[in-house]
């Protein structure tokens, strides 16, 4: 990671915790109470962020599932993937040369692990730390599309973050995070590009609660005779 992007991930994290530090100053006992759950519960979440790669933002998707306990431990497992392939194209090094464009593709599942800071009924500021093992997939291709070379490296990778995120009803909120994904024990100039920052703004649906409110508007418990 560069000293450059350390600094900012830093930065941002800091000036985080002291807003939501603020925001979280509860004004009545109840106001930002939050149920404990003593049992573990099932979480599901499509986690798609946007990276950079040779200095350009692309979309990598990705989804993780795994379990929650006393609303502040959650681990699990993940995937993620680019829906479409990086292209770059390359003039001819000559004009009697044709053009080529390389795509890379990548692919990778990845273990979690996420530490709840703060937590109360509007607002969570959370650390979410992943591995993750997958294979980079890089195609050399001719102007005409005629396949000149493909090479297939393995992928070992960490992701430190930090994420939070508001609730503007009990069921849908915006979220936020920021990281960096670090590539371990490569030094080729393919996965060496894959070093860089992780982000992403979205809109969540907490599917849960969304269940909960309809069952109990549409399916009340049946009154006993």
């Amino acid at each position: 990671m560069s000293k450059k992007w350390g600094m900012v991930w830093l930065v941002l994290f800091c000036s985080a915790w002291q807003v939501l530090q603020a925001a979280v100053l509860p004004d009545s006992p109840d106001s930002t109470a939050v149920p404990a759950y003593k049992k573990a519960r099932f979480v599901f979440n499509f986690d798609t962020r946007y990276t950079l790669f040779d200095n350009g933002p692309i979309r990598v998707n990705g989804l993780k599932t795994g379990v929650e306990w006393h609303n502040k431990f959650r681990t699990g497992i993940g995937y993620y993937f680019l829906r479409n392939p990086f292209v770059t194209k390359f003039p001819g090094a000559s004009a009697d040369q044709p053009a080529t464009e390389a795509r890379v593709k990548f692919h990778y599942g990845a273990v979690y692990g996420e530490y709840v800071l703060l937590r109360n009924a509007k607002w969570e500021l959370s650390l979410p730390l992943q591995a993750g093992f997958g294979k980079l997939k890089n195609e050399h291709y001719t102007a005409s599309g005629n396949l000149l070379r493909s090479k297939t490296e393995p992928l070992y990778l960490v992701e430190p973050s930090v994420a939070a995120h508001y609730k503007v009803w009990s069921w849908a909120g915006i979220g936020a995070g920021l990281g960096y994904r670090q590539m371990l024990g490569q030094q080729h100039r393919e996965t060496s590009h894959l070093n860089a920052p992780i982000y992403y703004i979205k809109v969540k649906l907490f599917a849960g609660e969304l269940y909960r409110q309809l069952r109990s508007k549409y399916c009340p418990p049946s009154s006993e005779i």
